[in-house]
């Protein structure tokens, strides 16, 4: 299961004449699809007495798409039809050597953890992926 913003056309069939003429949820008008996994409350399930993921699905307040630039320099728009993926399929095998996601509160935003936080009453629980802008090792 995957969380969802973007353009409303996605589908298995789209093509770049599809989703450009589409409609979007962004309020800037971006007509790219981004998607993410969904976050669950893990626990014993009804038809078992092991832990499970099929707990509740948490659906975000809100969600915010940051673009920044680096020390190189600064941002400028993607190329049509870029894809891209971000995270690491095996982080729980490899000991999380190329982990993507990252976790803070909403109170401390500067503070990020691979683990899920513990934020005070009234926080939000944020979820932070990091797209590297270049290659690592490239120059």
């Amino acid at each position: 299961m995957h969380d969802y913003v973007g353009n409303l056309s996605a589908a298995v069939g789209s093509t770049p004449q599809t989703l450009a003429a589409a409609l979007s949820t962004c309020r800037n008008g971006d007509l790219s699809t981004y998607f993410w996994p969904v976050l669950r409350t893990v626990g014993p399930t009804a038809a078992t007495d092991h832990t499970g993921h099929d707990g509740p699905i948490h659906v975000p307040v809100e969600v915010t798409l940051t673009f920044s630039g680096n020390p190189r320099g600064t941002v400028v728009p993607m190329p049509q039809q870029l894809a891209g993926t971000v995270g690491d399929a095996v982080a729980v095998t490899n000991g999380g050597r190329i982990v993507a996601v990252t976790w803070t509160c909403s109170s401390t935003a500067e503070r990020r953890t691979t683990a899920y936080p513990r934020c005070p009453a009234g926080d939000r629980v944020q979820r932070v992926y990091a797209t590297p802008s270049r290659c690592p090792g490239s120059d």
